[in-house]
């Protein structure tokens, strides 16, 4: 190999920048988590409405074909929300409900969620 050549220069020098960006990720996360996060990220005091609203924000995969769960979870919750007393049935259904629209995930294979490596080496070859 010739260390001379202008593409393996180049090629080194993407090197130490991926090197150097790796060592700044690597250092974000040896920093403590700030104090001000809490002791738990979970809301404790959402209603049934905005618990199946935190589930869809966290399900970007739900797409038009999840509309039956999707209906039938808010029309569950709203129930569950207005009852005064809650049903074991109604409260069962709407666990059965999560459950099956959960069971609809695509699953995720190890290497599918893009991380900070990816971005750098996107930028780098990009």
């Amino acid at each position: 190999m010739d260390l001379t050549d202008p593409d393996v220069k180049a090629l080194v020098r993407r090197l130490e920048t991926v090197e150097r960006d790796l060592a700044a990720m690597h250092a974000q996360l040896e920093r403590p988590l700030p104090d001000d996060l809490g002791a738990s990220a979970v809301v404790r005091n959402a209603t049934f409405e905005q618990a199946v609203d935190l589930l869809l924000d966290a399900s970007p995969w739900v797409g038009d074909e999840h509309t039956p769960y999707v209906s039938a979870l808010f029309t569950l919750a709203r129930t569950l929300d207005n009852a005064g007393k809650i049903s074991a049935a109604t409260m069962m259904e709407f666990r059965q409900n999560v459950n099956d629209l959960r069971k609809c995930a695509p699953e995720e294979k190890a290497g599918d969620k893009p991380d900070q490596l990816d971005a750098v080496v996107a930028r780098l070859l990009g």
